[in-house]
């Protein structure tokens, strides 16, 4: 029997056990995948009667490696009935679970009328980008005054390396943040952890057309995360997103908004028509990402797709073929070439390659 929180997701050629109380993939065969489609138990006895000697001795191996690796035990039926799967619904208290903000030196006025809504609201993840070429440590002591009495649960700060480096660590310990990238360093990039926040570097510039990368090391792999990837959109589900002219969107590299922060509330927002028409798009729907076998580990993004035309399109910024199941720089390749053109990213791609 797999344990409940080893999860199993079919790719084209291969799958993976999504382990969600350890935060792991662990790549499979198909085969294996098959003898569990319908049922994280199986009888081996019973399997193996159906198998000649050959195909018995690989599937005791199979069934030995998932033991090893301690994704499932063996047992017989009362011992197995005590185990109990996990519900795979996706359930979230309130109607916005994140929200995004960008900022610069004419958004910094709205700010905390922001804080308040963001508590008005019950938001308990917030990502702060930061774009203003003068905010310095001054201003991030300013910042963490503002939030510091908020109810914000995990709290993820993009800032500019170059107005950074002569911070220390005290001035970081204000924050109860979780995550901190610093963009535009000078340094190699880099990915490092302390026990509960995750520090990033990177060399490239960040600006509302950043959104939308994909790579292993943003994948996400715990049981709230995937759950909301098998039911909606792992990216735009429950979002909201301000950027630097106070427009309020589903994210800040759309074009289309939702009325601006400055004269509509963001519970306002929320009953725009349209608003949500992207939240249901999960993985399981989009072309190429339902063949892929990390799909509900995956970010996703609707803003920049290979089909701009196509909500159900591909992401236009990831380099993987579930058809390949090899990674490739997404710039370079020519079949995306036509999309690069529209969205305008040939500045941003000569300048970050």
């Amino acid at each position: 029997m797999l344990y409940a929180n080893c999860k199993l997701v079919k790719g084209n050629n291969r799958s993976a056990i999504y382990d969600l109380h350890r935060g792991t993939i662990q790549i499979i065969p198909n085969d294996l995948y098959n003898i569990f489609i319908n049922n994280n138990t199986v009888n081996v006895n019973e399997l193996l009667d159906t198998i000649d000697l050959f195909d018995r001795e690989v599937v005791v191996e199979y069934f030995d490696f998932l033991a090893k690796q301690d994704y499932g035990l063996y047992g017989n039926k009362q011992v197995l009935s005590f185990y109990k799967n996990i519900e795979t619904d996706y359930n979230y208290p309130f109607e916005i679970s994140n929200i995004l903000i960008d900022i610069d030196c004419f958004s910094q006025r709205y700010l905390k009328n922001i804080i308040n809504e963001i508590d008005e609201n019950n938001i308990r993840n917030v990502e702060i980008r930061i774009f203003h070429t003068a905010f310095n440590i001054e201003q991030l002591h300013l910042l963490h005054d503002l939030i510091s009495k908020s109810n914000i649960q995990h709290l993820s700060l993009v800032l500019p390396y170059n107005n950074f480096q002569n911070a220390t660590e005290d001035d970081y310990c204000l924050f109860r943040f979780s995550q901190l990238v610093f963009y535009n360093s000078e340094d190699k990039e880099s990915i490092e952890h302390n026990g509960t926040n995750v520090f990033f570097s990177l060399k490239k510039n960040i600006d509302s057309r950043a959104c939308g990368m994909i790579d292993m090391k943003y994948f996400s792999v715990n049981i709230s995360s995937f759950t909301e990837s098998l039911n909606h959109n792992s990216c735009l589900n429950r979002k909201i997103s301000i950027d630097l002219d106070g427009n309020i969107k589903n994210c800040p590299s759309f074009k289309d908004s939702f009325g601006n922060i400055e004269n509509v509330k963001l519970d306002e927002a929320l009953k725009y028509k349209g608003f949500k028409k992207r939240w249901d798009i999960s993985k399981d729907k989009i072309a190429i990402c339902k063949d892929c076998e990390f799909r509900h580990a995956c970010t996703d993004c609707r803003a920049y797709k290979e089909d701009p035309e196509d909500d159900y399109s591909k992401p236009l910024k990831c380099g993987y073929s579930p058809y390949t199941n090899k990674w490739e720089e997404w710039s370079t390749n020519p079949l995306k070439q036509k999309a690069i053109e529209y969205y305008g990213m040939q500045d941003l791609i000569k300048k970050n390659d």
